[in-house]
């Protein structure tokens, strides 16, 4: 459930004070998703510690992640070029807005190299290296960085191959041309996450293949689910995604993996036959499903 939906769901249990912070939420959610905490209590005129306590009756525990909230909101609602318009609305001069979007890159970028540790790095290379054969999941802009994975993976001489996420037959005879514990799974997902990549982890992680992920927070549905786990801040202005830091650490990750020295030799990609009561389970994996986020 999103939080908007969250806020209504609750709206009616709340006190007087709470309906009026709902109410500003609700009314202007995109504004909402900027405004330091001091700013937004006295918008809602009320006190810090009552917009704090609120954002804990929705099970948060901080007003930074009822902004988050609201941005992922934002994300999955709003067209691109509408949310970038908004960010320029809210930048006064175009040197200003240059000069947060320098700074805003340079932090995620600094911040994602910094978190994820050397030996998270080598864990990923090792489930890289001892795969047979790598497959990427990825959606909408994700399938760039995807595809910037592949390349790196390829130059590597791993059998790498990116998935069709519109083809269920493609993927079906790629996962299955292979013992399930020979393969990996490599799924690429930021907000909005993508459900289809979701139920792809779910059904590789049923049949015993090793799931890896690549995403922007612990609690996304791809590092819930993955054996191991990248974690790349990919916010920009709260309006948008950037992938300069997931392209970053893709680099490190490759260069470290080239390192590796228990490298396997590719294998042929054969069609395997008789996968009819499969299929049908593999369909399974792809009914209607919600995803947080």
């Amino acid at each position: 459930m999103d939080i908007l939906a969250q806020i209504r769901v609750n709206y009616d249990s709340f006190n007087r004070t709470r309906k009026r912070i709902s109410d500003f939420i609700l009314n202007s959610p995109e504004q909402c998703c900027f405004l330091s905490l001091k700013s937004f209590a006295q918008q809602v005129g009320t006190t810090e510690i009552t917009i704090l306590n609120f954002c804990r009756s929705l099970g948060l525990n901080s007003y930074l992640e009822l902004k988050k909230a609201l941005q992922d909101d934002l994300i999955v609602r709003v067209q691109a070029s509408d949310r970038l318009k908004l960010s320029r609305s809210i930048s006064g001069s175009a040197q200003e807005l240059h000069q947060r979007l320098c700074q805003v890159q340079r932090e995620a970028l600094d911040h994602t190299l910094k978190s994820v540790s050397i030996q998270q790095l080598l864990d990923f290379a090792h489930a890289l290296r001892g795969a047979k054969r790598i497959f990427i999941a990825a959606h909408d802009f994700s399938r760039f960085t995807g595809g910037y994975l592949e390349r790196r993976l390829l130059s590597l001489e791993m059998n790498c191959h990116m998935l069709d996420l519109q083809s269920r037959q493609e993927i079906f005879r790629c996962l299955t041309a292979q013992p399930p514990e020979e393969g990996l799974l490599i799924a690429i997902a930021v907000p909005p996450y993508g459900k289809d990549t979701v139920s792809l982890i779910h059904y590789c992680m049923s049949i015993g293949m090793r799931v890896a992920a690549l995403t922007d927070r612990p609690s996304s549905p791809v590092a819930l689910e993955a054996h191991t786990t990248l974690l790349c801040d990919v916010e920009l202005l709260g309006m948008t995604n950037t992938f300069a830091s997931m392209i970053a650490l893709i680099d490190v990750l490759t260069v470290l993996c080239s390192f590796a020295d228990n490298a396997q030799e590719p294998i042929t990609l054969e069609e395997n036959r008789n996968h009819g009561q499969s299929w049908e389970n593999f369909q399974k994996f792809f009914e209607k499903r919600t995803i947080p986020g």
